[in-house]
């Protein structure tokens, strides 16, 4: 079984999707993803550590996270859940403008000059394997200036961090 995060572009689409298989069933690894204990020991690349302020698991509630790097700066993820569906689905919309008003000028100049909000939506999708999971993580944004530029920050690297922990975090259960 391949472990390794795969990246997929849509160019045409404005989304990248990241996939990964976990030796755990569907909804342990759904849990993992709802869980604010175990969103904290697994979130984030490794060196960081991560906070987790609020994780409301429900259409409309609050997902906010805050990573926080060895020299103390920090990331924060401020979304909401959009689609619940255990153990099958999460859908969370992402307000970008953590992510800095120089980046979200950048990537979605027209989106901001309108006064709009720069959002990316992820669909998370915990396929059954038989007692493994096929987790696809979808990221659709507004613009493609914004997925290279997810791309180039090292979201992909990140994320494979990521789901090395969570594959640790799993097997320890």
């Amino acid at each position: 079984m391949n472990k390794h995060t795969a990246l997929q572009v849509d160019l045409a689409e404005k989304r990248l999707t990241l996939s990964r298989d976990f030796d755990a069933p569907p909804a342990a690894v759904f849990a993992a993803w709802t869980d604010p204990a175990a969103l904290a020991a697994w979130w984030g690349p490794h060196g960081f550590r991560t906070e987790v302020r609020a994780c409301d698991v429900r259409p409309g509630g609050a997902f906010h996270v805050v990573m926080v790097d060895g020299e103390g700066r920090q990331y924060p993820v401020v979304a909401t859940f959009a689609e619940v569906s255990p153990p099958h689905r999460l859908v969370i919309i992402e307000d970008c403008a953590s992510m800095g008003e120089e980046w979200t000028r950048q990537v979605a100049p027209g989106i901001v000059a309108a006064g709009g909000r720069v959002e990316c939506v992820w669909t998370v999708d915990f396929q059954d394997l038989g007692g493994r999971t096929r987790l696809l993580l979808d990221f659709s944004c507004p613009t493609a200036a914004m997925r290279d530029s997810l791309v180039e920050i090292g979201m992909v690297e990140g994320w494979g961090e990521c789901f090395e922990k969570l594959d640790r975090l799993l097997a320890a259960h």
